[in-house]
C-alpha cells in the first residue's frame, strides 16, 4: 500500500497530466475496477457450480496429496537420517570415563617409534 507521501505524488501527476477532468478519471477508473471486480467473482461463481469443473479440481487435489505423500518418503534428508541412525542398543554400556582418557595414550605409545 502506499505511504502518504506516494499518494500525494500520484495525485500532483494527475492533476498535472489531467487537470480538471481527474474527477471524472476517478470516477471512471472507480467504475471500471468495480466492474472488473464483479466479473471476476462471476467468474468464480461458475467455476464452483460447474460439475465436471469440480470434479477437475478434487482430483486435482488428490495428485497433490500424492505428490506431498510421495516427497516425505523421497526427501533425501530424511532418507539419510533414516539410514544412519543407530537403533539404540539395551546391552550396550558405555565405558568409564577413565578408560577412555587412556586409550589414546595406549595407542600413542604403540605408535611411537623405539628409542634407542
Amino acid at each position: 500500500m502506499p505511504s502518504t507521501g506516494e499518494w500525494l505524488l500520484i495525485l500532483l501527476v494527475g492533476v498535472l497530466v489531467y487537470g480538471r477532468n481527474l474527477p471524472d478519471v476517478g470516477r471512471r477508473l472507480g467504475h471500471t475496477l468495480a466492474h472488473l471486480r464483479r466479473g471476476f467473482e462471476d467468474f468464480k461463481r461458475d467455476m464452483d457450480r460447474d460439475p465436471s469443473l469440480r470434479d477437475a479440481r478434487s482430483g486435482l487435489g488428490e495428485i497433490k496429496r500424492t505428490l506431498d505423500s510421495t516427497k516425505r518418503l523421497v526427501d533425501p534428508r530424511r532418507m539419510i537420517d533414516d539410514f544412519t541412525r543407530v537403533p539404540p542398543r539395551d546391552d550396550f554400556v558405555p565405558p568409564p570415563p577413565a578408560a577412555i582418557d587412556e586409550q589414546p595414550r595406549e595407542e600413542a605409545r604403540r605408535n611411537e617409534p623405539p628409542q634407542v
